[in-house]
């Protein structure tokens, strides 16, 4: 589930503290993906990772990918054509 900083706080109440989470984002250093990791922790999550590189280094590596958020591909696009 894609989740914005903001959404965080809402969506955290959703997620199963044992469920593997995979935490990704754009910016630069993985600021945003590093501050939800933080707060997972420290409401008990057990199994959070941070994606080094964010998405677009899981594409750079032409790893695979399923298109479940298209509204999601779409800003990141336009994100990487304002840069």
């Amino acid at each position: 589930m894609p989740v914005g900083p903001l959404d965080l706080e809402t969506c955290i109440s959703q997620i199963p503290k044992d469920a593997e989470v995979v935490l990704y984002c754009t910016c630069p250093n993985e600021e945003t993906s590093l501050h939800a990791y933080r707060k997972m922790k420290e409401c008990g999550f057990g199994h959070v990772k941070v994606l080094t590189g964010g998405l677009p280094a899981w594409k750079l590596a032409k790893l695979p990918l399923q298109d479940l958020y298209p509204e999601l591909e779409q800003q990141v696009r336009s994100r990487a054509q304002a840069s």
